[in-house]
């Protein structure tokens, strides 16, 4: 989970996303706000280029502006405090770019740790008035200098895997939200959940499944608003459990895991449904690899056959389907279930219908035509990977020690 703060709160389709508004009306102040909640929104959405867009067009709105000519406590007369929202946007801006891998991202890690160092120097030096509200700002502008030089920069060495780094500064952080929100608070189960992946990449099984419980007890105790985090957090913990080979285990967690995302999907938006939808693509994925490895080969076939439908329904089925590469990577692996289980008719005619589709098509595919489930690990080799990446668009790194992505 990420931390993205709202500054009043404390190729074709990106164009479609790209947020404008009519400057001739709108206070610049307002303005950056706008963007800068825009931002927030579309990061909300999965649209990360999007809020990238609308952080950027924030920040240079600020910098535009002659700031000496507003008092320095206060933005105008919407009585925010600049250094607010200066800290907001610059912040939200720095963690967008460390989420879509931009190179730009350790600069603006610098420039945030070096802002957050100002913003705490300027409200000891310039105390305002002991005003709710100017008390209210200063405990957020304080947090938000705690997520600035720990929190981004764990985010900025984890992308990094520089591991050590990372786990320090989440450590440092989780430390700061328990005292400032009490131990229950989602802000402690969003870091304590960082603190598991970072774990989890060290390979400190045991550590990483403390900490992701700890988180998901947190969430659940939160109630129903937090479904998708405690989805979230059972995969990760189901992820875990594979990985130490508690096999029965994992796979009741990874269940646990899809009810609740059936749940969320009966009531979620399109836009919604569709992200759930790759992320239970990718557990069913680990699921029909326990159940063969526990050498239940009806339940792994029938597991894989919910694959390719969902994975079929997802790209528009058709021709889209047969020749998207991750719907014929599953097939292929139908196909090789069929051959296990002595069903030589069927497995022949999986294999056509891949044939069939790649006629006209670069052979690439062959990479896993002769790879036996048992052999070679469908869901984890370097075609399946990039298969699974162009279903999804999934950025990020596929831990190759991972049960699957």
């Amino acid at each position: 989970m990420d931390m993205v703060v709202d500054a009043r709160s404390g190729k074709e389709e990106e164009k479609k996303e790209i947020d404008e508004f009519d400057v001739q009306v709108a206070d610049p102040l307002l303005l950056a706000i706008a963007h800068n909640n825009m931002g927030v929104l579309r990061f909300m959405q999965h649209k990360t280029k999007a809020a990238m867009h609308n952080y950027k067009r924030s920040q240079s709105i600020l910098q535009s502006l002659e700031l000496e000519s507003h008092p320095a406590h206060l933005c105008n007369r919407n009585d925010i405090p600049m250094g607010y929202l200066q800290l907001t946007i610059v912040l939200n801006y720095t963690q967008t770019a460390i989420r879509l891998n931009d190179d730009r991202s350790p600069q603006l890690c610098e420039n945030l740790i070096a802002l957050s160092k100002s913003t705490s120097v300027c409200q000891k030096n310039n105390s305002p008035s002991n005003s709710h509200c100017d008390q209210i700002y200063n405990h957020r502008i304080k947090w938000l200098v705690a997520l600035s030089t720990n929190y981004i920069p764990g985010l900025s060495n984890q992308q990094e895997e520089h591991n050590k780094l990372a786990l320090e500064h989440f450590n440092t952080i989780l430390s700061t939200a328990r005292k400032e929100w009490g131990h229950d608070h989602v802000h402690v189960a969003a870091l304590l959940e960082r603190k598991g992946m970072v774990l989890f990449d060290q390979h400190k099984y045991q550590n990483a499944m403390l900490s992701y419980l700890a988180s998901w007890k947190i969430y659940e105790h939160a109630g129903d608003e937090y479904k998708v985090e405690q989805s979230r957090l059972l995969y990760a913990i189901g992820r875990t459990l594979h990985d130490r080979e508690e096999f029965a285990d994992a796979l009741s967690t990874y269940k646990r895991s899809l009810v609740l995302r059936e749940q969320i999907a009966d009531s979620s938006s399109l836009s919604m449904s569709r992200s759930l939808m790759i992320e239970s693509i990718q557990i069913w994925c680990n699921v029909c690899r326990i159940y063969h490895i526990m050498g239940d080969l009806s339940l792994a076939l029938e597991a894989n056959e919910k694959i390719v439908k969902m994975a079929t329904d997802m790209v528009g089925g058709g021709e889209n389907a047969a020749s998207h590469a991750f719907v014929r990577n599953r097939m292929m692996v139908l196909g090789n279930f069929y051959v296990e289980m002595g069903r030589l008719e069927d497995a022949m005619e999986v294999f056509s219908e891949i044939a069939r589709s790649n006629r006209n098509r670069d052979a690439d595919w062959m990479v896993t035509s002769h790879a036996r489930p048992e052999v070679e690990d469908v869901d984890t080799n370097a075609f399946a990977v990039r298969a699974a990446e162009r279903l999804g668009k999934l950025g990020g790194r596929l831990r190759s020690h991972a049960a699957a992505a």
